[in-house]
This record gives C-alpha cells, structure tokens and sequence, in this order.
C-alpha cells in the first residue's frame, strides 16, 4: 500500500514556524490548528534556526554535499 505523502510548501513552512515564534501558544496547537503533526512543526523551527539562509531548500531530495 502506497502512503501518499503531503508536500508542503516554503512560504507554508516559514510562516508556520513565524506562528509558533510570535504565538503564546503550545507548539501541539499550533500543529494542530494548521493540520499538522507537532514533530514537524518542531523540526521545522529547528531546521529554521540551524540552516538560516538556505532553510527549506526544496521538495525533500537533500542537496548534493549536504551530507
């Protein structure tokens, strides 16, 4: 059985990781008020952090040299 996996976009990630900064709210409702689950939502703020500039490249394939 093939598992479709949804795809979410840049702008989507940023702006979720801009509410959970800005918000007094627990990251699990955040996550859960964008339809989200909340260990994402939490590596997406620390890939935010850590990668800065070059955050959310783009559709999953890891870049090459990024190993």
């Amino acid at each position: 059985m093939k598992v479709n996996r949804r795809v979410h976009s840049k702008e989507f990630k940023e702006q979720a990781v801009q509410l959970v900064e800005t918000s007094d709210k627990p990251i699990s409702e955040i996550a859960d008020g964008l339809g989200i689950n909340a260990s994402m939502l939490r590596r997406w703020c620390r890939e935010s952090h850590e990668s800065g500039e070059n955050r959310f490249p783009g559709q999953g394939h890891r870049q090459p040299g990024t190993d």
